[in-house]
């Protein structure tokens, strides 16, 4: 069953996020810093929403939006320790390519909020490997395009890395069309 995530299902967010988003750079940040991401999100911001699918007491899936991009980076930065920033900050300099990889996100992230302003997005989105292609992605994207209609927003967008081949044909395949790519990132929009 997908239900609105809580504080109590942190613990088991994270631990898939890591898993199934192990490549990302808040991944590599560490657990703490990913647990402080959904935390932010759940309890914090007034402009995302975070969904799980639930079974049996364990998270089997999980996607995190935001209804104004902009808004809940600035809020998600402000609720980050300067420890989680130290140690975020020593990953970077031990990993020179996640370093590089890190930059690229900046640019590409400054580039596309400077054009479309406070955007509404999929932040995250994971499902279980056992779980995946078994169509609980597709059904996450349907509510997203629900609760983004019943805000009254007419699109939405999603990015992933460029080399993330399976990411991109997913999206696709559910109506998402590929709008912009730059320093090792694609962002995709659909109409809803």
């Amino acid at each position: 069953m997908i239900l609105e995530a809580k504080t109590k299902h942190l613990n088991k967010i994270v631990l898939l996020h890591r898993q199934v988003l192990g490549n990302t750079s808040s991944s590599k940040f560490g657990f703490e810093f990913v647990r402080n991401l959904y935390k932010t999100l759940i309890d914090s911001d007034q402009n995302s929403k975070t969904w799980i699918i639930y079974s049996n007491n364990k998270v089997l899936g999980f996607v995190s939006v935001s209804s104004k991009i902009k808004k809940t980076t600035r809020n998600a930065k402000s609720m980050t320790s300067l420890d989680l920033y130290l140690h975020a900050l020593i990953t970077l300099i031990k990993d020179p390519m996640e370093l590089f990889n890190f930059i690229d996100r900046i640019i590409f992230d400054h580039h596309i909020m400077n054009k479309y302003g406070d955007y509404p997005s999929i932040l995250t989105i994971g499902v279980s490997p056992k779980l995946q292609g078994k169509g609980y992605g597709r059904k996450m994207i349907n509510l997203i395009t629900r609760y983004f209609k019943e805000q009254g927003f007419n699109s939405y967008f999603v990015d992933t890395a460029s080399s993330n081949i399976n990411a991109r044909k997913f999206y696709r395949s559910c109506g998402f069309k590929e709008i912009y790519e730059s320093n090792r990132n694609v962002l995709l929009k659909i109409n809803i």
